[in-house]
């Protein structure tokens, strides 16, 4: 014997495989479908799984035509299950969206070559969900209210600077990602200083050169109890997002709202369902992930643009270099914090120099 063929000439194989027939024919009745079927019962229950690979795997007869054929209406069920659908919305959202273009590219890409179809021992490889299937599906997940930040918050702006966007409510959001996330045991959970059910969340934004509106804002949540507290993009969820810059107007509206609805919520307590049972959650705001621009924006001072950038210590260009600098609470050092108060003090002079600017003709540098 070798890798799995009885080393007999073709002659004396097809006689003992006659003999065999005959003496089965005498155990199962002479018609040929009971001799067949009880030659296969046997070999099925009868010999190990290891012989069973060994001897079919080398025949072309079982490999081609058998296999396939007990594969295939399998793959046609697999094709249409929910499984292969949320397997095609986890391809279409990898790495950020792909959009319809690059969707449809890897969808033939993935199962075809060629014009043909790809196949592995004459069995075609499972297909993504067509696009245009795939995306009923996906409008059709709940994901809570949409609002428009054209419609509710661009009121009395001029044309040119109402923006594109929408925004989530803060309160729903949350509630939707602390039911998921007791759900599921994909992700450990941990509770700070013994907090059970005290969601500690991550809320920040950030503008970005975008396309062909230049410019775009997006806020995002997720929640330091997941795993190590290190998130990836697949646990930041979007809040808001509009073409426009981070200090635009529509985003100062956005984040008055923000703030009165960060204050509601760290005061309250509230009951989602997990399995049947209700659960009694909190929220607490740990932390803002902004840059430097953004936390002077919301604070209300200089820019990170200006000679002094930054929020905390009176660092500034010419100082940031210095590699024996100090810093300390008192003085006498190279750094201190700010005087906050001293710190609006200076920025509300900038502003009213940039008014007092805006005002006058200024002659044009050659």
């Amino acid at each position: 014997m070798k890798e799995g063929k009885l080393t007999l000439s073709a002659a004396t194989a097809r006689r003992r495989r006659n003999e065999v027939y005959k003496a089965a024919e005498a155990v199962h009745g002479s018609t040929k479908t009971s001799t067949d079927i009880g030659l296969a019962d046997t070999v099925v229950n009868k010999c190990s799984t290891a012989t069973i690979n060994n001897v079919f795997s080398s025949n072309s007869k079982f490999r081609k035509q058998v296999v396939p054929s007990l594969y295939k209406p399998h793959l046609v069920n697999y094709e249409k299950s929910n499984s292969n659908m949320l397997r095609s919305v986890s391809t279409y959202y990898s790495g950020g969206v792909m959009g319809k273009q690059k969707y449809r590219s890897v969808y033939k890409n993935s199962s075809y070559a060629n014009g043909k179809r790809i196949t592995v021992n004459n069995c075609p490889i499972p297909r993504l969900v067509p696009y245009n299937k795939l995306m009923p599906f996906i409008k059709s997940i709940d994901i809570g209210k949409l609002y428009s930040v054209r419609e509710t918050l661009c009121d009395g702006l001029k044309e040119d600077e109402k923006v594109v966007g929408v925004y989530r409510s803060l309160k729903e959001l949350l509630l939707k990602l602390a039911t998921f996330y007791l759900h599921q045991d994909v992700h450990k959970l941990i509770w700070f200083k013994g907090q059970t059910n005290t969601f500690f969340v991550s809320l920040g934004g950030d503008g970005a050169p975008f396309g062909k509106d230049d410019v775009a804002t997006a806020w995002l949540v997720s929640f330091l109890n997941v795993g190590r507290g290190v998130l990836s993009s697949n646990e930041n969820f979007l809040l808001f997002g509009a073409n426009c810059t981070e200090n635009a107007i529509p985003v100062q509206r956005f984040i008055r709202v923000l703030v009165n609805e960060i204050c509601d919520i760290e005061k309250s307590s509230y009951t989602v369902h997990v399995n049947t049972s209700a659960v009694t959650v909190k929220f607490h705001f740990a932390e803002l992930p902004n840059d430097m621009k953004m936390l002077a924006f919301l604070a209300g001072e200089l820019s990170n643009s200006a000679k002094y950038f930054s929020t905390f210590a009176n660092v500034n260009y010419d100082s940031a270099k210095t590699s024996s600098g100090s810093f300390s609470l008192g003085t006498g050092t190279t750094w201190s914090p700010w005087s906050y108060q001293h710190r609006l003090q200076v920025a509300k002079q900038v502003a009213d120099l940039k008014e007092t600017i805006s005002k006058k003709k200024l002659a044009l540098q050659l």
